[in-house]
């Protein structure tokens, strides 16, 4: 399909240019007429501009000369002959050589290029090379920033930024000690507390850590309604061989969300999973409270 694009392709480009060469005479388009429109069209904006002050008359005398002198060679132009003769080169040597260079250029290719190259997509390229710029402007912002925090300890938004940038670069140890510190200026701030649970449960591969447990128990301090919370707190049961918990508190969630949640889909699978594997009922429980779930 290629090679039938990129023939068609050459076709049209050749004919274009291949074209004037066959014709036995040319036709010389009226510039001067369309030219002799402009300038009068700039003789009248030079009136308007005078007779509203945005030049002077010295200025305007100056600008209708040059216009002037334009318009008389623009009436010259008008006095030459629409057709001129050229010179008419042998159509069937214009033809041989407008199929010879085609034909070279395709044997050059085929003996020295690739064909069956295959080229990585646009976006994989984009996206090394987004890479290997990034970082180097990474690092050298992180010690910049880790600079600024030795003079200015207390600078939350710092700290955030540090742990942050931390995290995108892998460096989930450090970072997980950068958000301590924003939270032991934000204590009360659950975004943070959730930032840290993420990077905790990234860095244990999935395993909800006795760190984590202890992040979670903070978020459901500050919320007990918090979704996210609350379905880890379930996780975090499983994991520690507590089914019939884990399941209480799923159930729970997910009578109280609502059915469009962003998590609502996620939270079915994973009951679903439990009550097959374990062989346990939906039936048994009755979920009521909330408080069930705070404590991982």
């Amino acid at each position: 399909m290629l090679w039938i694009i990129t023939l068609i392709m050459t076709t049209f480009a050749m004919v274009s240019i291949l074209r004037p060469f066959f014709l036995s005479s040319k036709t010389i388009p009226r510039r001067a007429e369309y030219d002799m429109q402009i300038y009068q069209d700039q003789l009248q904006e030079l009136k308007h501009d005078a007779g509203n002050g945005l030049i002077t008359s010295e200025e305007e005398r100056s600008a209708q000369m040059e216009v002037a002198r334009r318009i008389l060679k623009a009436d010259g132009d008008l006095n030459l002959p629409q057709n001129l003769p050229i010179t008419v080169i042998n159509p069937r040597l214009v033809l041989f050589v407008g199929l010879l260079i085609p034909i070279v250029t395709l044997g050059i290719y085929f003996l020295i290029g690739s064909p069956n190259l295959v080229s990585p997509f646009p976006s994989q390229i984009d996206s090394n090379l987004a890479q290997k710029n990034t970082k180097p402007k990474m690092n050298l912002l992180i010690l910049e920033l880790k600079k600024r925090l030795e003079s200015r300890p207390n600078d939350i938004e710092g700290w955030l930024l540090y742990a942050r940038s931390l995290s995108s670069l892998g460096e989930l140890s450090k970072a997980t000690n950068a958000y301590r510190k924003v939270l032991a200026l934000d204590p009360k701030n659950i975004q943070f507390w959730a930032e840290l649970f993420e990077l905790q449960f990234s860095k244990s591969g999935g395993v909800i850590t006795k760190g984590a447990k202890h992040t979670l128990k903070n978020i459901l301090l500050l919320n007990p309604a918090d979704p996210l919370g609350r379905f880890y707190s379930g996780l975090a049961a499983e994991q520690a061989g507590k089914f019939k918990k884990a399941l209480k508190i799923w159930l729970t969630l997910e009578k109280e969300s609502n059915s469009d949640a962003p998590w609502t889909h996620l939270l079915s699978k994973r009951i679903n999973t439990i009550v097959e594997k374990h062989n346990l009922s939906r039936k048994i429980f009755n979920p009521k409270r909330v408080k069930d779930s705070q404590n991982p």
